[in-house]
């Protein structure tokens, strides 16, 4: 005996037209093209996936800047109270991940007490503790990276990126990376409706393939003969004033106090020496005041009265000629 099979609306042809009617008048639905992420939309889910898989933290991310840098222009965008974390590609430093305070508060808050407060309390250093704990996130994000920019601009840009050790200022970065151009994205993340902000930068040399703009240095124009007096000239120059200078014996020294005269035998206002560094004396002058305010005022040196000096002999070399040798010491041979 057999069961007949009743086929039910729906099971065969699903959503395709039934009718005449329904197959003349039947349009299929568009095609949606998969349109490709661009770089920013791309990091903004990187750092959103990020902080969502790795440390269960929720937030928004609002500008995504990126900057091409050589070595020191890199540097300077470091402050050294950030957290910085070097990045490797091949067990090589290549690059640094950076986040400020308020972001490692936000992923230490989150795990430990399972929320963002509203008030982010007082700044405070980062320790190695919030390192440790804000650790997912950063290396999360280089795996979300490697993983949502594929055909973009970034493409390529964090393949094979890890976490290596801490580095504590930029100081210390700059005697661990190369000294070549580096792209640097910064990106700006928002809390708790935007209550709470923080930042995180990210910083790797640019792709092989990318172009990378360099400065052209213009030679220097001008006169050097001319501007280089000119510069020495304008340096600035210290002198002190000195009004006099006396010995205490070191028991007398240990014993001054507030208020206490010390007699400075000899010394008038004509005796003022300006001095150079090193102990050089420059010019003299003279001790005063301008509008109220203490000056001194530069005096021409003791002039040398040279004529009432004695005449000095003259001393001449005299010529020494070797005595004669006695006619008795020589000996024909």
């Amino acid at each position: 005996m057999q069961t007949p099979i009743v086929a039910k609306a729906g099971d065969m042809n699903d959503g395709a037209p039934q009718s005449v009617i329904q197959k003349m008048t039947y349009r299929p639905p568009d095609v949606v093209p998969d349109v490709p992420l661009t770089a920013t939309k791309a990091v903004k889910l990187a750092v959103t996936r990020a902080a969502q898989t790795s440390v269960a933290l929720k937030l928004s991310v609002g500008n995504v800047r990126e900057e091409i840098l050589e070595l020191d222009g890199l540097l300077a965008a470091l402050p050294d109270d950030r957290l910085i974390v070097g990045v490797g590609q091949g067990n090589v430093t290549r690059g640094v991940v950076v986040c400020d305070a308020a972001m490692c508060a936000a992923a230490v808050e989150v795990q430990t007490t399972g929320k963002i407060s509203a008030n982010a309390g007082e700044p405070r250093p980062i320790t190695r503790a919030d390192a440790t704990l804000i650790e997912p996130f950063l290396q999360g994000l280089l795996s979300e990276l490697a993983a949502t920019t594929n055909q973009t601009a970034l493409d390529g840009w964090t393949d094979d990126a890890a976490l290596l050790t801490r580095l504590e200022s930029a100081r210390a970065t700059g005697f661990v990376l190369a000294d070549e151009v580096y792209r640097l994205i910064r990106v700006s993340v928002e809390m708790l409706g935007g209550e709470r902000q923080a930042e995180v930068m990210l910083a790797l040399p640019p792709q092989a393939s990318v172009p990378i703009p360099r400065k052209q240095v213009e030679p220097p124009r001008g006169n050097w003969a001319e501007d280089f007096p000119k510069a020495v000239l304008e340096a600035p120059a210290c002198l002190n004033a000195v009004l006099h200078r006396f010995d205490l014996p070191l028991h007398v020294a240990t014993r001054l106090q507030v208020g206490q005269l010390l007699p400075l035998h000899g010394c008038t206002v004509d005796t003022v020496r300006l001095m150079a560094p090193g102990g050089m004396r420059v010019a003299k002058a003279r001790l005063g005041q301008v509008a109220g305010q203490v000056a001194v005022r530069v005096e021409d040196g003791p002039k040398l009265d040279l004529s009432a000096l004695p005449p000095q002999p003259v001393v001449r070399p005299v010529d020494v000629k070797p005595a004669p040798v006695p006619e008795e010491a020589t000996t024909a041979v």
